[in-house]
């Protein structure tokens, strides 16, 4: 925990292996990618469940959660509007935090609009941007947008659906 107001970043940590035993000895283990939220910078944590964000037509959709990274100012309402294409998916419009609920996640429920139309899978993003209506509060000026990728799954052409149940491949 710093004071500086960096951002959420990405940083690669990287092991070694030492060892007697040759089995052990210089083992290759992967590096690991952690993502840092800042809490010194206004903003958001968005939080998905499993790989990913996917939503199948006629299934009942998957889930994350959004909260701020830190409080904002006394009286301040924060909003988080979402921008996403509305004939492939459905989402809440909109997400309102204030200083007594901006560290508890509210939970966005991504379903697929079931259409007639047979289609490929799709790649749709999921645009979040937060206004405040305190002119010079806390969250008056993020300008940042904060996105989720969601997989849209089609069910009108023939196939095989196939989903491991522990999230793994």
């Amino acid at each position: 925990h710093d004071d500086a107001q960096e951002g959420e970043r990405t940083v690669v940590i990287s092991h070694s292996s030492y060892s007697t035993n040759p089995l052990f000895d210089n083992v290759n283990i992967p590096n690991v990618e952690v993502k840092l939220i800042d809490d010194d910078k206004p903003g958001l944590v968005i939080r998905e469940t499993g790989v990913g964000t996917e939503a199948v037509e006629g299934f009942a959709g998957d889930t994350y959660t959004v909260a701020l990274t830190r409080a904002p100012d006394a009286g301040e309402t924060v909003t988080v509007d979402l921008d996403f294409d509305s004939a492939q998916i459905s989402a809440p419009a909109s997400l309102v935090f204030t200083s007594a609920n901006w560290n508890v996640a509210q939970t966005v429920t991504v379903t697929a609009v079931d259409d007639s139309d047979p289609e490929n899978t799709l790649e749709r993003t999921i645009t979040h941007t937060v206004t405040s209506d305190v002119s010079g509060g806390m969250y008056s000026n993020v300008l940042e947008k904060f996105e989720v990728e969601t997989r849209v799954r089609d069910n009108d052409a023939g196939g095989l659906l196939v989903t491991p149940t522990d999230g793994a491949t």
